[in-house]
């Protein structure tokens, strides 16, 4: 993935670990990341231009259950923020009622537990207004420059493309 520290854009985290702690977590291939803070450190007014949520089924379903991601969400989607989930987590979307009615891709195996409120798309990245999703680990690249460009514009998501060889 692409580390928004490298765009001219300010970066508040790059990490945020949702519970209450910065013990460092170990995903599925036992990369580990360590949060730069934790969910209570976000001030309930705080508004930032993009967020986004990170895959793996047993993330999303604890972002989906999670009451504080739903309203960091919410007051983002409400406010025009780019709101994003790659892999299983477009189930947090659903779960806390983000843009039902939109275009939105998911893990292939997880399209149906979008539960119809989705018209789904098996698109790598589909953009639907200020709602950005995409299918998994394999499109994560193009994910991340579409949320460069998204933020950046075209030109610097090129850019940061050609740099990192990857051919659009």
């Amino acid at each position: 993935m692409i580390s928004m520290k490298y765009l001219p854009v300010p970066v508040e985290s790059n990490s945020l670990h949702f519970l209450e702690d910065l013990v460092p977590v170990a995903g599925k291939s036992g990369i580990r990341i360590v949060p730069d803070c934790v969910i209570s450190d976000i001030k309930s007014d705080e508004l930032v231009d993009l967020v986004s949520l990170p895959g793996g089924l047993p993330a999303a379903e604890a972002f989906a259950s999670s009451a504080e991601i739903g309203k960091i969400y919410k007051r983002h989607n409400d406010n025009g923020k780019i709101v994003a989930a790659i892999c299983a987590s477009p189930l947090a979307l659903n779960a806390h009622k983000i843009n039902h009615g939109r275009k939105a891709t998911i893990y292939p195996a997880l399209h149906l537990r979008l539960d119809g409120h989705y018209t789904y798309c098996s698109d790598n990245v589909v953009v639907d207004g200020n709602m950005v999703t995409s299918r998994g680990p394999g499109t994560a690249m193009e994910y991340g420059l579409k949320l460069v460009e998204l933020l950046c514009g075209k030109a610097k998501s090129e850019k940061v493309a050609k740099d990192m060889l990857y051919l659009l």
